[in-house]
C-alpha cells in the first residue's frame, strides 16, 4: 500500500490591482472591434442559425418564396437586412 502524498498550502497573497490597471482592464472589455465589411458573394461560413416553424409560418415562408422567387435562405436573408437597414436608420 501507497502512502499518499500531503501537499503543503501554498501561501496565498492577494495582489492589490492598482485603479490605473483596473481601469484599463474595463476599458479593454468594452471595446468592440469593427467589423469588417463583406463582399455580398463571400462564403456564408461564418455562422449559423436554425429556425423553427410551426406549420403556419412555414406555409408563409413557402408563399413568400413563391412570390418572390427567392430560396428560403435568400428570403431570411433579404428580409434579415431589410429590417437591420430600418432599425438602423431608427437609430
Amino acid at each position: 500500500m501507497t502512502k499518499p502524498k500531503l501537499r503543503s498550502p501554498r501561501a496565498t497573497t492577494k495582489k492589490r490591482i492598482s485603479a490605473e490597471k483596473r481601469a484599463d482592464f474595463t476599458a479593454e472589455a468594452d471595446y468592440t472591434p469593427e467589423v469588417k465589411q463583406t463582399k455580398k458573394t463571400s462564403t456564408r461560413n461564418y455562422k449559423a442559425v436554425n429556425v423553427g416553424m410551426n406549420k403556419a409560418e412555414w406555409e408563409k415562408l413557402e408563399k413568400a418564396c413563391e412570390a418572390t422567387g427567392l430560396s428560403k435562405k435568400a428570403f431570411f436573408r433579404t428580409a434579415m437586412l431589410e429590417k437591420a437597414k430600418r432599425v438602423a436608420r431608427a437609430r
